[in-house]
């Protein structure tokens, strides 16, 4: 696998990590904390690809 192809997973595990961390109940801060990361890591990806 070459290392733009494992950065690319890299990149989508760590999108999927911050989805799973988002719950209602969480505090708001938090949760556009990850919202922002989870942008973030999408426009990083849509530079690469």
């Amino acid at each position: 696998m070459s290392e733009l192809a494992q950065l690319e997973q890299r990149i989508k595990e760590k999108i999927q990590q911050a989805k799973a961390n988002i719950h209602p109940a969480h505090n708001r801060a938090y949760i556009d904390s990850l919202r922002i990361e989870i942008d973030t890591l999408n426009w990083v990806l849509k530079v690469f690809l």
